[in-house]
């Protein structure tokens, strides 16, 4: 089935600055359902914090873009749906390999290495005839084909891992599945898609390391609240609720 007759448009580029950017343009023009815009290769890609992210071709690049009809608060939810949705897809491709792992909030790692990442932007502008819901703008990027070089973190791919999956073949299934759970979000809410992040959750349990800016906080990784930050129970016995940070296993 083709995504026009899913409820959603695709937009293919061969190549972009980024695919988050370009939504952004797309949104300016009387687009009135869901899209994705998709890139064959991505030269000014980005992820959490502004950290640049290399998407050379054969590899996914790509954005999901939705208006939900939801308070502000629950924007955020977007990151796990997707989290859950992109597990699932590179499982699929694995099968009877490792299974991929969620980093809070949502990197995918296997074995310990980092095999994509989702960066999430809420435009203040809104879809033709959606003029009071805002626009979330869901990046993905996935390394299919290749992984990249020179970082301070392990790093894996697709290819690497065995599969044989290409990055279309992989767009069509994450598409599916990404669309799927946002549906369920809407109409049962983070629930669902919390109890399924968790099934898959790296580090529940143990004892991780989380960094924001020059803090550094040490604890177990006891559970993930109803508004998806996570609850770290330190050394003295209290709990500290974490909403941003990067996560180091120990």
């Amino acid at each position: 089935m083709s995504g026009a007759s899913l409820g959603y448009r695709i937009f293919r580029y061969a190549e972009l600055d980024s695919t988050n950017d370009q939504a952004k343009r797309l949104l300016t023009g009387a687009i009135s359902e869901n899209f994705i815009v998709v890139a064959d290769k991505q030269n000014a890609g980005r992820g959490r914090s502004a950290r640049p992210w290399q998407s050379p071709k054969g590899n996914l690049a790509c954005s999901f873009v939705v208006s939900p009809d939801v308070s502000q608060a629950r924007l955020s939810d977007l990151s796990f749906v997707t989290a859950v949705a992109l597990q699932e897809a590179i499982a699929d491709c694995l099968q009877s390999g490792p299974e991929p792992k969620i980093k809070w909030p949502n990197d995918i790692l296997v074995s310990g290495a980092k095999i994509s990442g989702i960066l999430l932007e809420v435009e203040s502008g809104s879809m033709a005839g959606r003029p009071d819901r805002p626009n979330v703008v869901v990046g993905v990027g996935v390394n299919v084909g290749c992984m990249p070089q020179g970082l301070d973190r392990a790093t894996t791919s697709l290819k690497e891992l065995g599969a044989n999956q290409g990055a279309k073949e992989f767009m069509n299934n994450l598409s599916a599945r990404f669309f799927a759970w946002y549906a369920v979000w809407q109409e049962k809410g983070f629930g669902p898609i919390r109890n399924a992040w968790l099934d898959h959750a790296v580090g529940l349990g143990e004892e991780i390391k989380i960094r924001s800016g020059n803090d550094e906080q040490t604890g177990v990784f006891e559970a993930l609240n109803e508004q998806g930050a996570l609850i770290l129970r330190s050394g003295d016995g209290t709990a500290q609720t974490i909403t941003a940070g990067d996560v180091f296993l120990m």
